[in-house]
């Protein structure tokens, strides 16, 4: 039956093998036979294509890649930490700008703001760092190898 596979569609197959009694009555068979899914595909035309949906936050977060084409190498979705609440850094950085650009700021002094803020964050990020090293080292557990 596979050389019939590109001239019907899969309901007219199982139907004309359940018929042969190739196969037995699938449970589901009579519900998919009395209301069948729709034909057609978006490439025929029948459905209509859905819109795109564009947060105001994606051109901002294009913006940011073209500048710092390295943020490119992150993945998107494993980003290190609990992923409900972490986002890739360009988005972090977008959302950022975007709150800028909400309170008036035109878009090149609010990526200004944003980009001050980040920098702002990875001093306080690796002071803490610090801080951590030596209070590991002063506790004697600065051998250990952490994952």
């Amino acid at each position: 039956m596979s050389f019939l596979r590109g001239c019907i569609d899969t309901l007219k197959m199982v139907r004309m093998t359940v018929k042969s009694g190739y196969w037995e009555d699938p449970s589901h068979f009579y519900s998919m036979v009395r209301i069948p899914a729709p034909h057609g595909t978006r490439a025929s035309g029948r459905f209509p294509k859905l819109p795109r949906i564009v947060f105001p936050t994606d051109r901002l977060v294009a913006m940011r890649l073209s500048r710092k084409p390295e943020l490119k190498k992150l993945p998107w979705s494993l980003i290190p930490g609990d992923s409900r609440y972490m986002q890739h850094p360009s988005v972090a950085f977008a959302n950022r700008q975007w709150e800028y650009i909400k309170q008036g700021y035109n878009e090149d002094k609010a990526y200004e703001l944003a980009d001050k803020d980040e920098k702002h964050n990875q001093m306080e990020r690796q002071i803490e760092e610090e801080i951590a090293a030596q209070h590991a080292k002063a506790m004697g557990v600065a051998s250990l190898s952490l994952p």
